[in-house]
């Protein structure tokens, strides 16, 4: 005879060691976490909570504002608040992995750090202490001075709310979602635009600018086969395209269409910039209809000069600099902040394939996005497309190595992912680091 299993309602099913449920406050000043640690000796607030519950229920803006005063505040007998927040290893580790830690020597660093300071009895403590706590982990782990410098730098730059805008180009499959997604991850960017949706919102509305089907599917810029070779091999080497000499080849109409669409484009997410640039937030746009010379009033007011040979665009840019602007009360650390301008960082990347590995891409995705997917498309079909998109990408890879000193050309092979992303992520913290304000010049891990 079968026992019944009962359930009791009453037992926990959680599990886990005291270090998940002790919390640890971050004061952001020494006397703060002092005037903290005697009054939670006396009784005052009390030290236990679920370390897990906070990495949750903080929202990945918390991470990036390690330091601020954001996450709790308590009033003394002068009616002065003195503010802190709450220490999660979930939010920790993420910074350490921004910082290039791999992910599974950051969470072990993290619970060693809430260990040590359980142990001694340290559940109040200032950002300082805190910060001095994971340079000495990261030594005893083997990690040289750059991950320690570039720790302090990413949390600094998080801190002061500089807006990171990542604008990664190229043709259709390419794999720009991908890493887009797995930067967005490494660097805790919340905010990622994928500006082909843009485009087939505008062209399902009425009076749409942009033409119902895309490029590759449109017969009124057909006629490439008889031009595709050449104009391949003078992108290969870097030539003057046809559209660049003003002739009216099918190729130059080609990116004419494709330059006029990326206008589209580029108004539509032109509030979101502004936002961003406004707010201090960080953002990665990634798309077909990102025409990087369309950007370049933007980055030049990144950098401090206008573009060649064009007036500075009055698009508000360069008053979004400041991050602190109407985003602060007047205090008085914010309006010394807010005499310190920090300019946004623009970082533009373009990504491309070589013609095997491309060709292999779109076999796929256009088998697959068939209504029968056992119906493989027709190789004409298969050559219209490709040679479509090679000359997007030939513009592109122009585009790129006429601007090397601000453009990222990176070629994508699909077996090799994850070092793409490495690649990408070192040339990230790069690109922070020589507009970072401050003297920090050890090149990131």
């Amino acid at each position: 005879m079968d026992v019944p299993i009962e359930f009791s309602s009453k037992r926990s099913t959680k599990s886990g060691s005291k270090y998940d449920y002790v919390k640890v406050r971050v004061w952001l000043s020494e006397q703060d976490a002092r005037d903290g640690k005697k009054q939670n000796d006396d009784g005052g607030v009390g030290g236990h909570d679920n370390d897990s519950s906070d990495s949750s229920s903080q929202s990945p803006r918390r991470f990036r504002a390690l330091g601020r005063s954001d996450s709790g505040s308590s009033s003394t007998s002068t009616g002065a608040k003195k503010h802190y927040y709450v220490l999660s290893r979930f939010l920790l580790a993420r910074m350490l992995t921004a910082a290039r830690v791999p992910k599974k020597k950051a969470t072990q660093i993290m619970l060693e750090l809430k260990k040590k300071l359980v142990d001694e009895n340290r559940l109040d403590i200032s950002q300082k202490q805190l910060e001095n706590e994971v340079f000495a982990l990261l030594e005893t782990n083997g990690f040289s001075k750059k991950y320690v410098e570039c720790f302090g730098m990413i949390t600094s730059f998080y801190h002061l709310k500089i807006p990171l805008i990542v604008y990664i180009c190229g043709t259709a499959c390419v794999g720009k979602s991908m890493i887009a997604t797995h930067l967005a991850e490494r660097l805790n960017l919340p905010n990622v635009l994928q500006t082909d949706l843009f485009a087939q919102i505008i062209r399902m509305s009425e009076d749409s600018p942009m033409h119902p089907f895309p490029l590759w599917d449109r017969k009124d810029v057909a006629g490439l086969q008889g031009t595709a070779a050449s104009q391949a091999a003078a992108g290969a080497v870097g030539e003057r395209s046809p559209t660049d000499s003003g002739d009216s080849s099918p190729v130059a109409s080609l990116l004419h269409e494709f330059k006029r669409e990326c206008a589209c484009v580029r108004k539509s997410v032109q509030g979101d910039l502004e936002k961003s640039l406004h707010d201090g937030k960080s953002i990665i746009l990634e798309g077909t209809y990102l025409d990087p010379a369309m950007f370049t009033d933007l980055y030049a007011a990144a950098r401090g000069r206008d573009p060649p040979g064009q007036e500075r665009a009055p698009l508000g840019e360069l008053e979004a600099c400041d991050p602190y602007a109407e985003s602060e009360e007047s205090t008085p650390a914010s309006l010394e902040r807010r005499d310190k301008t920090y300019s946004p960082i623009i970082v533009p990347i373009v990504l491309a394939m070589d013609k095997e590995t491309h060709l292999d891409a779109l076999d796929q995705w256009m088998t697959s996005s068939r209504d029968d997917p056992a119906e493989a498309p027709l190789d004409s079909e298969k050559e219209h497309v490709y040679q479509t998109l090679s000359q997007i990408q030939n513009y592109y890879v122009r585009f790129a190595k006429s601007h090397a000193d601000t453009v990222k050309l990176c070629y994508v092979d699909p077996m090799r992912i994850q070092d793409t992303v490495d690649d990408l992520h070192s040339h990230l913290l790069e690109e922070i680091m020589a507009s970072f304000p401050r003297k920090a010049k050890a090149q990131p891990p």
